[in-house]
């Protein structure tokens, strides 16, 4: 593809779609290959999550870059999907058998909400954020799961559940909802706090700790890990 400017409908096709200029889609837009989708020009711009339009990709390995937000619709991936955009993580319904998910976002925060659509077919989801990371509710009980957000990592709105968890923050690992983390949790938060003190949270399996204090509670047995803080509170 070319340089593109469409405020209309657009859909494209082809055994792979790689582009040489700019994306420019604000309306309804779908693109289709048997081959890889790599539209990664930092410079694209597709329909905005508030537009009431959304993006649609049908490939093997799906790439996509947005220069600000992005309104997904249906990502539909035989092998991986990697979305960089702001506010990454916000929609998107995902399909198609892939196993590996990512989401970066360079600009600011990602909400990952609970009508983000994510099948018990991805066994690797990383989520890498300049902002904060807000977690609200997601169910990945299937899922290696890695959250790294700079400015703060959050669980809020409702239960979240992981088949393991890396949760990775410079700044604070926090909740106002439970998680489950079915497999091994690391909690990262090296000069910054943990604080997951809900008595409900479910750690099923070794946790790992380090910042400079963390509180961590578990509604049944709670085994540590590696912990490296200078003070803790474990429950």
């Amino acid at each position: 593809i070319g340089g593109i400017n469409a405020t209309g409908a657009l859909v494209t096709s082809g055994g792979s779609i790689t582009q040489s200029g700019i994306v420019d889609a604000s309306g309804d837009s779908t693109f289709t290959a048997t081959g890889d989708i790599v539209l990664t020009n930092t410079e694209n711009d597709f329909a905005d999550f508030m537009s009431g339009f959304t993006a649609n990709f049908t490939g093997v390995n799906v790439s996509v870059t947005d220069k600000d937000t992005l309104a997904l619709g249906t990502v539909t991936a035989s092998v991986s999907a990697t979305i960089t955009a702001d506010d990454a993580g916000n929609s998107g319904i995902f399909t198609g058998g892939l196993t590996e998910l990512r989401f970066f976002d360079t600009l600011g925060d990602v909400i990952l909400s609970n009508t983000l659509q994510i099948p018990p077919t991805v066994l690797n989801f990383t989520v890498d954020s300049a902002g904060a990371i807000e977690v609200q509710g997601i169910d990945l009980n299937n899922t290696n799961t890695v959250l790294d957000g700079a400015a703060g990592l959050s669980f809020t709105t409702g239960r979240s559940t992981f088949g393991s968890l890396t949760a990775i923050s410079a700044t604070s690992i926090t909740q106002t909802a439970p998680i489950t983390v079915i497999g091994q949790a690391s909690l990262n938060a090296p000069g910054a706090t943990i604080d997951l003190a809900d008595p409900t949270n479910d750690f099923q399996g070794q946790v790992d700790i380090e910042a400079s204090g963390a509180t961590v509670f578990d509604a049944n047995d709670l085994l540590l890990g590696l912990v490296s803080t200078d003070t803790l509170i474990a429950n």
